[in-house]
């Protein structure tokens, strides 16, 4: 299974608060808007995964030559 990145993840909330400014009940609208909050938070932790994916081999490189 391939993990959604950081950058796929910010698309969905926006999308999520376009639709949510589309929505006629405030109940909806604040459900919409606080799913976009979750994947924003998501996106976030995705984009520190990735950072630690392109960071990992650097360092398993200095742990071998060390």
């Amino acid at each position: 299974m391939t993990l959604p990145t950081a950058r796929q993840l910010e698309q969905r909330a926006e999308e999520l608060r376009v639709v949510a400014g589309q929505m006629h009940t405030p109940l909806a609208r604040l459900a919409l808007a606080n799913l976009a909050l979750s994947y924003e938070r998501l996106a976030r932790h995705a984009a520190r995964r990735e950072a630690d994916e392109q960071n990992a081999p650097a360092d398993q490189d200095r742990k071998q030559t060390g």
